[in-house]
């Protein structure tokens, strides 16, 4: 959970878990091969906690943008969600979960392929629980359904707009989704439109995988 600002931000409360989540990579040869992820489930008294500190947080702070990345861990849960039911229109998501319908209202919601192929097996338009949806399939770039509403918000409009990737041999693509929300909320800040963000995130998550030795 992240707070944004155009202007210097400081971290006035942390709650920090050891041991909450825990990632391993396989590489052999320089190849990666395997991820293994071994993730916890918070006991309901942290989840309370952060619930309590976000709620003091936001009773003296407005932040720009709301950040939040969600491994399915129970942290985000009903507490925190309904602390942030007045502000879902700053609300940047990028989660695990198949029921997007918690997130409803946020302005934008991310998900990378495989996510997305969960979700729409329960929901075939999920992009209506969000102004925006963005679905990143790695090198191949990313797919951005903006949803707007005419005839006095009666009727629901959404349009599909593709953003190529960027040529990459990646050994390894931990820290990119990360990467990539990170320059959506920095575009986003900077008054930049859905698509720009877009374009910009995928730039700045192209540039983080290390790369295959090319003269190997």
């Amino acid at each position: 959970l992240k707070f944004a600002s155009r202007s210097l931000v400081n971290v006035d409360n942390c709650l920090f878990l050891d041991e909450a989540l825990r990632k391993e990579r396989i590489i052999v040869d320089g190849e990666f091969v395997i991820r293994m992820d071994n993730a916890l489930t918070l006991d309901q008294f942290y989840v309370e906690s952060l619930a309590s500190m976000l709620r003091s947080y936001l009773h003296n702070h407005t932040p720009d943008v709301i950040v939040l990345s969600d491994y399915a861990g129970g942290a985000i849960g009903a507490e925190v969600l309904e602390t942030l039911s007045g502000m879902r229109d700053r609300l940047f998501v990028d989660t695990k979960l198949t029921d997007l319908s918690v997130f409803e209202g946020a302005a934008l919601i991310k998900l990378n392929t495989d996510e997305w192929k969960r979700v729409v097996q329960t929901e075939a338009a999920p992009e209506r629980f969000c102004q925006c949806l963005v679905v990143t399939n790695g090198a191949e770039g990313a797919t951005l359904k903006v949803r707007s509403s005419v005839r006095n918000g009666r009727v629901s409009v959404t349009h599909t707009l593709r953003v190529d990737g960027l040529p990459a041999m990646a050994v390894d693509v931990c820290g990119c989704g990360d990467t990539f929300l990170a320059g959506l909320v920095a575009s986003t800040l900077m008054n930049a439109d859905p698509f720009t963000a877009v374009q910009f995130a995928n730039a700045a998550a192209g540039g983080t995988a290390p790369r295959r030795n090319e003269s190997a």
